[in-house]
C-alpha cells in the first residue's frame, strides 16, 4: 500500500508512518497487518496535528449497511442506472424510498447472482423475486397433459425465419392482430392471448403471449381472419366436418349451432379451427386408413390443447375464449376421445374432458346461452349412447338445460327432448347402484306411456309399411325431432322390458312371461332399424339403431336377420368410428354358441 493513499479502509487501528520513509516505499498486506497488531494507539477522529495527512493511513472501517455484501459500492442499482446520488441507506436509500421503488444493492463483481437463493438477502426482496418467477396463483388447477406436446425454445428461435404462406399453423408472430380474441360482447377484460405456434424453416416451434384489451367485442386492432386457408388439405377437412360430422352435433338442434355458428367461428378462432380439423382428420383416418396421414389428427389436437388447457385452468383470463366457444371445443375434443379410446372391455371408460366443464349462463339473453345449451344437449345424447353400450349409469346433465318435464303443450323440439332426457332417468334406474324397485319402475313406465299418448300428432310417421313382427318396416318421419323422439322412446321401452323386476325366469309362468318379453324386444329392435334404414340423411339414427342391436341383438336367431343386423351395426360403427360399437365379433360368437336349427 502506498503511503500516498490516505484513509484506506482496511482494518481497525491507526498506523503512523515515519517521515523518513521514502515516498516510493510500499508496505505489503502482511506488514500492515503486523503493524496493526503491534499498535495499541487509540483511533483519533482526525490525524495528529504534528504529522502530514499524506503520511497518515486511516485504517478505520467504513462499513456499508448490514444487509449489503461487503463489496465496495457507490450507489444502489437504480441510482446507478439513473446516475442519481445515492446515500446508501439500508434497506432502502432515500431516492428509492421517495420514488417508492425497489432498492437493490449489487456487489461490484463481474458475476451476477440470483439473490433469491442467497439467505443473507432481505426476505421481502426474495418474495418479490419469487412472485416474478412464479406467476401462478396458489389455487392453480392443473389438467392432464395431451398425448402430443409441442415445446418452444426462445433460445433456439431462428434469427430470420423463412416466410411461409399463412395457414392455421403458421401465424405471423409480430402481427398483433393474429390472436384468438373473443367472438362475442361478453369479454370485457385485459387478458393474455396465447399466440399460435410458429413453425420455421428449421423445424422449430415457438409460441408467445401478448396482452389484448377486449371491450364490447372490439380489439385495439381488428382480428386478421384465418380464411381463406392456404392448405388444400385443411379445406377438405373443414368441408368434411361441415357436410358430415356437424350432422351428429346438430341432431335434434333446431338452430343447427355447429353448422351455423361453430363453423363460421373458425374463420377467426385458431384453437376452434384446430379442434375441428383434428376431429375431421381423425374421422377420415378411421374411414379410410389407407389414405390417412400419420400423426395429422394428433398434431391438430396438440395445437388445440396447447392453448385450450391453460384457458380452462384460468377462468378469470380465458384468453379470448367465450363460454360458448369453450363448450364447443370441449364437445369436439370429447368426440375425438370417443374415436380414440379402446373398446369398453379393454380399459375402464372415462372422459379426459369432464362434463363438469360445461357451464350454462344464468340469463337466456346471454349471447353464449344458446350455444352452451346446445353443447350440453349433445353431451346428454353422447352419455346416453355410452351408458347403453358400456352398461353404466350416465352423469345427470339434464337439470343444467332447464328441460320442461311436464306434458304441457310446447314445440316439437321440446317434446323430443322430454323423451331424450327421460332416457337418462331410465338408464340411471337400470344401471344405477340402487336396487330395482317395482314402484320406481311403474313410475317410469307411466311417464313413458303418457308421453306416447300426449305427444303431438306430428310425431306420427308420415309413412309406415311392412310388419315389424317378421321384417324391418319402412317408417318415415317429417324431420329429425320426430325421428329422434320415436327412437329414444323405443330405447326406453327396451331398457324397461329387459329390467322389469316383476318378470321371473323361474317356473312355467316365468318362462312364458320371459318369452313374451323377448318377442316384444325383437319387434321394437326391428322397428328402430326400419326407422334408421329410412333416414339415411340423418346418420345419428343409424347410431341409435346400432345401440339397440348392441344391447338386444343376442335375442335374434334367424340367420338372415342376423346378417341384416350386422350390416346396420357396421354402418353405425363407420359413421362415428367408435370402438364401443365394435360388437360384431361378440354377436357372431354368441350366435354360434346358441345356434338354433
Amino acid at each position: 500500500f502506498s503511503r500516498h493513499r490516505p484513509h484506506l479502509p482496511l482494518s481497525r487501528g491507526v498506523v503512523t508512518v515515519p517521515r523518513s520513509t521514502s515516498p516510493q516505499t510500499i508496505f505489503s498486506v502482511e506488514q500492515v497487518g503486523k503493524m496493526v497488531s503491534q499498535s495499541e494507539v487509540t483511533m483519533p477522529k482526525t490525524p495528529p496535528k504534528n504529522q502530514a495527512a499524506s503520511a497518515y493511513i486511516d485504517l478505520r472501517p467504513q462499513r456499508p449497511p448490514d444487509s449489503l455484501p461487503r463489496f465496495k459500492r457507490r450507489s444502489c442499482s437504480r441510482c446507478n442506472q439513473l446516475h442519481t446520488k445515492c446515500d446508501m441507506q439500508a434497506p432502502t436509500c432515500s431516492p428509492c424510498a421517495k420514488a417508492a421503488k425497489l432498492c437493490r444493492y449489487r456487489a461490484t463483481t463481474a458475476i451476477a447472482f440470483r439473490h433469491q437463493h442467497n439467505p443473507s438477502i432481505d426476505e421481502a426482496f426474495c418474495a418479490v423475486e419469487e412472485s416474478q418467477n412464479h406467476p401462478f396463483p396458489p389455487n392453480q388447477v392443473w389438467l392432464p397433459t395431451p398425448s402430443t406436446l409441442f415445446f418452444s425454445s426462445e433460445d433456439e428461435r431462428p434469427i430470420a425465419p423463412e416466410e411461409t404462406p399463412r395457414s392455421p399453423s403458421r401465424v405471423d408472430e409480430d402481427d398483433p392482430t393474429t390472436n384468438t380474441a373473443a367472438l362475442s360482447p361478453d369479454n370485457q377484460a385485459v387478458i393474455l392471448v396465447p399466440e399460435p405456434p410458429q413453425h420455421s424453416s428449421l423445424g422449430l416451434s415457438t409460441a408467445v403471449s401478448r396482452p389484448v384489451h377486449v371491450n364490447n367485442c372490439t380489439l385495439n386492432k381488428p382480428i386478421k381472419p384465418l380464411w381463406p386457408l392456404q392448405d388444400k388439405r385443411e379445406v377438405c377437412l373443414l368441408q368434411h366436418f361441415t357436410n358430415h360430422l356437424s350432422l351428429w352435433f346438430d341432431y335434434c338442434d333446431k338452430d343447427r349451432h355447429f353448422r351455423n355458428i361453430v363453423v363460421p367461428a373458425t374463420a377467426t378462432h385458431f384453437v376452434l379451427l384446430n379442434a375441428v380439423l383434428a376431429i375431421s382428420s381423425k374421422h377420415l383416418s378411421l374411414l379410410y386408413p389407407e389414405t390417412s396421414r400419420t400423426g395429422e389428427a394428433d398434431g391438430y389436437q396438440g395445437r388445440c390443447l396447447q392453448t385450450f388447457i391453460p384457458a380452462l385452468a384460468n377462468s378469470e383470463a380465458t384468453g379470448g375464449f367465450t363460454t360458448g366457444i369453450l363448450c364447443a371445443i370441449t364437445m369436439l375434443l370429447r368426440l375425438f376421445e370417443e374415436m380414440t379410446v379402446p373398446t369398453v372391455d379393454d380399459t375402464p371408460y372415462g372422459h379426459i374432458l369432464d362434463t363438469k366443464i360445461f357451464t350454462l349462463p344464468k340469463s337466456p339473453t346471454d349471447s353464449n346461452y344458446s350455444l352452451c345449451r346446445a353443447c350440453i344437449l349433445v353431451a346428454i345424447r353422447q352419455e346416453i349412447f355410452i351408458s347403453c353400450v358400456a352398461q353404466t349409469s350416465p352423469p345427470r346433465l339434464a337439470h343444467r338445460c332447464g328441460i320442461d318435464r311436464t306434458f304441457e303443450p310446447t314445440s316439437d323440439f321440446d317434446w323430443a327432448w322430454r323423451i331424450i332426457v327421460f332416457t337418462e332417468d331410465v338408464l340411471s334406474f337400470v344401471y344405477g347402484e340402487e336396487p330395482h324397485n317395482s314402484a320406481v319402475w311403474d313410475e317410469l313406465r307411466t311417464y313413458l306411456n303418457r308421453w306416447m299418448d300426449k305427444r303431438p300428432a306430428s310425431f306420427n310417421p308420415i309413412w309406415n309399411s311392412g310388419s315389424d313382427h317378421d321384417d324391418f318396416p319402412e317408417i318415415t318421419f317429417a324431420n329429425d325431432f320426430h325421428l329422434a323422439g320415436q327412437q329414444f322412446a323405443i330405447i326406453c321401452q327396451l331398457l324397461l322390458l329387459s329390467h322389469d323386476p316383476r318378470v321371473s325366469s323361474l317356473g312355467r309362468d316365468g318362462t312364458i312371461a320371459a318369452k313374451a318379453v323377448e318377442d316384444e324386444i325383437r319387434r321394437l329392435v326391428r322397428q328402430i332399424c326400419g326407422i334408421a334404414n329410412s333416414a339415411t340423411e340423418w346418420p345419428p339414427a343409424i347410431v341409435n339403431a346400432g345401440t339397440a342391436i348392441a344391447m338386444c341383438g343376442y335375442l335374434f336367431y334367424n340367420h338372415e336377420e342376423q346378417e341384416r343386423l350386422l350390416e346396420i351395426l357396421s354402418k353405425s360403427e363407420a359413421h362415428m368410428g367408435w370402438s364401443l360399437l365394435k360388437q360384431e365379433e361378440k354377436l357372431r360368437t354368441y350366435w354360434a354358441l346358441h345356434d338354433k336349427p
